[in-house]
């Protein structure tokens, strides 16, 4: 048995991969628990503090914020096009006045559409003001490379 013993390998404290706790240095490196736990009522202390502000935030979200207030936050998340164009150059002061505009665009929109839907996709006539700027610049750059091989060959 002895023999047995002595060939087996023995665990190192320096190996982090054994599975044995390290010993400490000294005494003065043991965890304080009275001080581990005064952190831990502190900390239990701050949340509590932390969720009666949110709470006292929550109801002042709750309440009738002012129109102007809104409007902006809306205007802050609109896409840029034909409303957020209107809005811009004259700004609603009433949240009803807002949604009768936006109502209008609304109706606009879906007229459009409509529109676009009886002419058919295969309407090769009729672009896209997307596809006819970027076919534009295209044209632009084909012509602007044309010019500087005219003047390369000269």
């Amino acid at each position: 048995m002895h023999l047995c013993s002595y060939l087996l390998p023995r665990y190192s404290t320096n190996n982090p991969l054994d599975n044995k706790a390290r010993p400490m240095a000294n005494a003065s490196q043991a965890p304080d628990l009275k001080g581990i736990h005064h952190e831990m009522h502190e900390i239990a202390e701050q949340i509590k503090i932390m969720k009666e502000i949110n709470a006292r935030l929550a109801i002042l979200e709750v309440e009738d914020p002012s129109d102007k207030v809104v409007i902006m936050a809306m205007m802050e998340g609109l896409c840029p096009g034909l409303l957020f164009n209107s809005l811009s150059k004259s700004i609603t002061e009433t949240w009803s006045a807002l949604q009768d505009k936006v109502d209008k665009y609304i109706a606009v929109e879906k007229l459009a559409e409509a529109k676009r839907g009886r002419r058919g996709k295969d309407d090769h006539r009729r672009q896209e003001p997307d596809t006819r700027r970027i076919n534009y610049t295209g044209k632009l750059i084909k012509r602007s490379e044309r010019e500087v091989r005219r003047r390369i060959n000269k």
